[in-house]
């Protein structure tokens, strides 16, 4: 028995093959689609592991608040009481060293694994499409992709993931902390909290804005070096060594006053963050030592309101740059995981049947060519053409 099929009728065309829609952006959790069962285990107890190793730090000073009291208590019970908080210090050591190496080892495997994924169905993606999808590409681009902007991703889902969830943990369980044994005294310190948060914008803004210029401007030098190193013979035929000194220079002192204006700046950014610091532990201390002649307040939980509070402030500070890097790998993300679910218009493995026996015709009608790079462009050779084959002929 065999089969056939009748060409008679049009064929139609895939329809939204070959064409690019891509998502405007791509949310932080999507960044994990590609994670398999494991990697999402893995992704799960290590932030639990980074939440531990946050809440750490104000576990701490939470005993270290109770040895306080017993050094300012009277009595003779307080060596037994140091004691025993001193053991909770060496359990609270290992706990921390468990959890922070598993922290670390689990985010980053797991972001290593998912994207060793995403390169080689990237790469695989890229080798299905069209040449036509090629021309639109820029020069370099797809290197990129691979490298760079993978590289991006890897570190939103890993390393920097579980730092922020480490710092946020820090900030909330030392709030919570200082709330249970000093609530008055936390609103109070509370109340700095925007200033901190201004000081540390400040000192991230100056850090990075002028780590741009200052590298830009040595770039620069080093593309004249470059450029004068690859061409010697002919700058020293041409007598040119006075001259490409002289530009050399000329971009050394332009690095050299962005270097001044970067020092200036983060000097008086780092005095503001430290003034800011300063001035909130001396209110924490003042209103304090005022709580405790005025109603009775434990010398241990001024200790602990003072660095549980301030340093979650810290903490909320330090998460925030890396904030940057959620972002730069959701923008990554975009280009590469359009590029990863795309259809292209010929799509190679395309699998479907080989028919033995086809009759029928094959006909083109008013069929014109263009590159789809370039559609303002038409190749006359392929202008409004008609051809008709028969089947079983040579000819048309």
């Amino acid at each position: 028995m065999t089969e056939s099929v009748d060409t008679d009728e049009p064929t139609k065309s895939k329809q939204g093959a070959g064409i690019d829609e891509k998502p405007k952006s791509v949310s932080f959790f999507k960044l994990f689609q590609y994670s398999n069962r494991s990697e999402k285990c893995m992704i799960v107890f290590g932030a639990l592991c980074s939440i531990g190793v946050g809440a750490g730090d104000p576990v701490l000073f939470f005993l270290f608040g109770d040895v306080v009291n017993d050094l300012s208590a009277s009595g003779t019970g307080f060596t037994q009481n140091i004691n025993r908080t001193a053991i909770w210090f060496a359990i609270l050591a290992v706990i921390v060293f468990v959890v922070g190496f598993l922290q670390m080892f689990l985010l980053h495997y797991s972001a290593i694994r998912q994207t060793k994924r995403i390169r080689k169905l990237y790469f695989r993606a890229v080798l299905r499409q069209e040449i036509a999808w090629f021309d639109r590409q820029a020069s370099g681009t797809l290197i990129s992709q691979l490298s760079q902007n993978i590289d991006q991703i890897e570190k939103g889902i890993g390393s920097k993931f579980g730092l922020v969830l480490q710092y946020l943990a820090t900030f909330v369980v030392g709030v919570v902390i200082g709330f249970i044994k000093g609530w008055k005294l936390s609103l109070v310190a509370i109340a700095m909290l925007p200033l901190n948060l201004v000081a540390f914008g400040v000192f991230a803004f100056v850090m990075k804005r002028f780590f741009s210029r200052e590298l830009l401007a040595y770039g620069q030098a080093a593309a004249i070096a470059s450029e004068v190193l690859g061409a010697i013979r002919t700058v020293v035929a041409f007598g040119g060594e006075e001259k490409e000194h002289k530009r050399y220079a000329e971009k050394l002192s332009d690095a050299e006053k962005v270097g001044i204006k970067k020092s200036t700046a983060i000097g008086s950014a780092t005095g503001f963050l430290g003034m800011v610091i300063f001035a909130s532990a001396a209110l924490i201390f003042w209103y304090g030592i005022k709580l405790i002649i005025e109603e009775g307040y434990e010398d241990g939980a001024v200790i602990i309101v003072f660095f549980n509070i301030l340093l979650g402030t810290i903490a909320i500070g330090s998460a925030m740059p890396n904030f940057e890097h959620f972002a730069a790998a959701k923008s990554s993300a975009v280009e590469i995981f359009s590029t990863i679910q795309r259809s292209p218009g010929i799509d190679k493995e395309t699998r479907g049947r080989v028919l033995p026996t086809v009759t029928g015709r094959l006909e083109f009608k008013d069929v014109s060519f263009t590159y789809e790079s370039r559609p303002d462009i038409k190749v006359s050779v392929l202008s409004e053409v008609n051809t008709q084959h028969r089947f079983g002929s040579g000819h048309y």
